[in-house]
């Protein structure tokens, strides 16, 4: 699989909710995230790591998301959303059976979040957009009505396994656990740049835990590659986690305005 940077000028184009608060700031001298310092997954403190729990594994993936817009959002696959942050990337893949035997080329974000959950609905300004089991036009209309908006806050919870991904105008998604069988309810894939093929992917799990898939390229000729996947536990149950600041006041001011519209549609 081959890539190419896309050049691009200005940003990338375009039923309980728990109240959001605000992101822990990790303590003095650590360093969270896979872009310096630790991969996700860890906490470095001088020459030392210490261990994470899945709380700080969904903050450390979502956190370089703050302020991004999404796009690319799309509602093509069974129920799928998948939505595409950050800087994009022309994918290249070379013909196949699978693609029949045709060399497919499509640009993905260095940042991709994909639910997977069998039942979701999605809202905007209160009022539901589509759900799981909708048309499938139904389902482009809400993701492109999504695209191009902020993510800025998200909750999940494991009992119902569930949750909620809240954006910055007004797009809100909420969903849980259908099926004993669901194997993951969201993944979010970062591209370890400059090197596309090492990856971080983060997964919110049917049974209400944490998993961490790391793929890392070898120097060697030819090349390996190096895969691992680590699972954590949500500590207390329930996470809720602030990205970036959201406007109109800061996020309580957001949510009080996003409570009353829901309110006006009840």
């Amino acid at each position: 699989m081959h890539s190419l940077t896309l050049g691009w000028r200005g940003k990338p184009p375009t039923e309980p909710n728990p109240a959001l608060h605000r992101m822990a700031a990790p303590p003095r001298g650590l360093a969270v995230g896979s872009h310096g310092g630790a991969a996700i997954g860890e906490l470095a403190v001088g020459q030392h790591c210490l261990r994470m729990s899945g709380n700080d594994i969904i903050r450390s993936a979502f956190t370089p998301i703050a302020g991004l817009p999404c796009w690319q959002a799309l509602g093509e696959f069974g129920t799928y959303l998948t939505f595409h942050f950050g800087t994009p990337r022309v994918e290249v893949r070379e013909p196949s059976e699978a693609f029949g035997y045709r060399r497919r080329a499509s640009p993905e974000g260095q940042y991709v979040l994909r639910l997977v959950a069998y039942q979701w609905v999605a809202f905007q300004d209160g009022a539901r957009l589509a759900e799981s089991e909708s048309p499938r036009n139904d389902i482009r209309t809400a993701a492109a009505t999504l695209e191009g908006q902020k993510l800025v806050g998200l909750t999940l919870r494991i009992s119902p396994t569930g949750g909620e991904f809240i954006f910055d105008l007004g797009g809100r998604i909420a969903y849980q656990r259908r099926d004993p069988a669901e194997e993951e309810l969201w993944t979010l894939r970062t591209r370890l740049d400059p090197d596309p093929d090492n990856v971080d992917i983060v997964s919110f799990t049917g049974a209400g835990g944490v998993s961490l898939f790391t793929l890392r390229g070898t120097v060697h000729e030819p090349r390996e590659y190096v895969q691992e996947t680590k699972h954590y536990v949500i500590e207390g149950g329930a996470l809720a986690v602030q990205l970036g600041a959201s406007p109109n006041g800061g996020p309580q001011r957001w949510l009080a305005i996003q409570e009353s519209r829901r309110g006006r549609h009840r």
